[in-house]
């Protein structure tokens, strides 16, 4: 299985997950999950649905995402339902949710995230790009 990988633009976050490593990144602005977008995320999605059947020992998810729209946050609420599947079923898993001290609602983002999931899930401010 090849890594995953999708650079940023204007309406979608840089997405790189490994495979082979566990190790998935998603980072940057989710405006849109529309048209050509909505393509990339079902393609990711099926990507993930994949990964789960044999994954690396331990998954871990890096999140900063410096906005992101509804339909962004129902991409996000579906890679978190395949994670916790993941999860439940004793596979190794962690999820990071990065936000900025001064982003209150990236954090509730987060935070809520956090209280639908049984995955280890941490929420952490930070200062600096990620």
């Amino acid at each position: 299985m090849e890594s995953f990988i999708l650079q940023s633009t204007h309406l979608i976050p840089s997405i790189n997950f490994d495979p082979v490593s566990g190790d998935f990144k998603i980072g940057g602005r989710l405006i849109s999950v529309s048209g050509q977008e909505y393509k990339y995320f079902k393609d990711f999605i099926e990507w993930i649905t994949e990964y789960a059947l044999n994954p690396a020992k331990k998954t871990t998810l890096d999140i900063d995402l410096e906005y992101c729209s509804s339909g962004g946050m129902k991409f996000i609420f579906q890679l978190f339902k395949i994670l916790d599947k993941m999860h439940t079923i004793g596979n190794d898993v962690a999820v990071t949710w990065h936000y900025y001290l001064d982003d209150e609602d990236s954090w509730e983002k987060g935070v809520q995230f956090q209280k639908l999931f049984n995955l280890p899930f941490e929420v952490v401010a930070h200062h600096k790009d990620f």
